[in-house]
């Protein structure tokens, strides 16, 4: 098998041909090896599109050989209930309502609902109830993005 940064330049190369975000990449070795792929596409992704990622994927991924084992491969979206981890992640929920945990001192955290107003270079910025704050990135212990009906 490729090594980990091998096997992530392979589905990355594929995935920007094919005008797609890689969001993260989880490969479990096991009894049921698999590789999952997360991707992101402005306007959300439609289950026919994994598909067809899916398939260029695994046509490459079994050309290069770059898993010499049976494996099970998966392509989806990250999912609305999935933490937002990196900044990136953070700049594609923009103008999203998000619920965050914010670390303020070493035993305190304060529990946060906002509207994701900009992420720049010093953090995220929400607005709350009228007034916008900052919290740096390394201060966030968990946000998740909140569906609004």
């Amino acid at each position: 098998m490729q090594n980990m940064d091998e096997l992530k330049q392979t589905v990355l190369s594929v995935l920007e041909s094919m005008g797609v975000e890689l969001v993260e990449l989880q490969f479990n070795r096991g009894k049921r090896s698999s590789l999952r792929v997360f991707v992101w596409e402005e306007g959300g992704i439609s289950l026919e599109r994994c598909t067809e990622i899916s398939r260029q994927l695994s046509d490459i991924l079994d050309r290069k050989d770059a898993i010499n084992h049976h494996y099970f491969l998966e392509v989806s979206s990250p999912g609305v209930d999935r933490p937002l981890k990196t900044r990136r992640d953070f700049e594609r929920q923009a103008g999203r309502q998000i619920r965050a945990t914010i670390r303020i001192a070493e035993d305190k955290e304060l529990r946060l609902i906002g509207r994701l107003s900009q992420v720049d270079e010093k953090g995220i910025h929400l607005e709350m109830e009228g007034h916008s704050e900052c919290f740096p990135f390394e201060q966030i212990v968990i946000a998740k993005v909140m569906v609004e009906i």
